[in-house]
């Protein structure tokens, strides 16, 4: 039997590691959306007045993308399984997950470009409600200290949406790795050799 060829192993094996983070993380923000409001909602009665304004917005902000964000945990989960299904498919060298693996990574991109856009939208919209929270904060704190709160929310913000988009490239790059890998003339050969062993 021919040797599998190592980068169609990699973008395997990772197919399966990103399907089975993909699936807990759809299953978690399924699970968090349903227990954030009512959550929230108990424990505004112990809450100091402007964080009970905070928390009220949070729970207005989550219902307003509840159905946007539901939809992307959903299509999350249908193309984490796809990935999982493509890459043990293509470790065991059957012909259909090629097809499927590329299907998989393109479906895949596609529901992470759309769950990053909401993402950032949410984390926008969120922010003057943690500055104006800020400010209130630091009415009891030394002057000046509202600008620096505002500092460090823009800076933790900032950080936020970088996170978010620097794992949205990895994981883009290594779709395109995918695709480019199954265009090799070695991997196709060695996925038309099934009926050979």
């Amino acid at each position: 039997m021919a040797e599998r060829p190592g980068l169609l192993t990699t973008v395997a094996i990772i197919a399966i590691v990103l399907g089975a983070l993909g699936v807990l993380s759809s299953l978690g923000s399924v699970a968090s959306s349903a227990m954030q409001e009512q959550m929230l909602s108990l424990q505004q009665e112990s809450m100091p007045a402007e964080q009970r304004e905070f928390t009220r917005g949070v729970i207005e902000l989550t219902a307003e993308y509840r159905t946007p964000m539901l939809i992307g945990a959903l299509l999350n989960l249908v193309a984490s399984a796809l990935l999982i299904t493509a890459g043990a498919l293509a470790l065991g060298r059957k012909t259909i997950a090629a097809r499927l693996l590329l299907i998989s990574v393109v479906g895949a991109a596609v529901v992470d470009l759309y769950n990053t856009y909401f993402t950032v939208v949410m984390q926008n919209a969120m922010m003057p409600m943690m500055d104006q929270m800020a400010r209130s904060a630091a009415q009891d704190m030394p002057p000046g200290a509202d600008a620096s709160m505002e500092t460090i929310m823009a800076t933790a913000q900032f950080a936020g949406t970088l996170f978010v988009g620097f794992f949205l490239l990895l994981k883009l790059a290594y779709y395109i790795v995918t695709a480019i890998a199954l265009g090799r003339p070695r991997v196709k050969a060695w996925f038309a050799g099934e009926a050979d062993t």
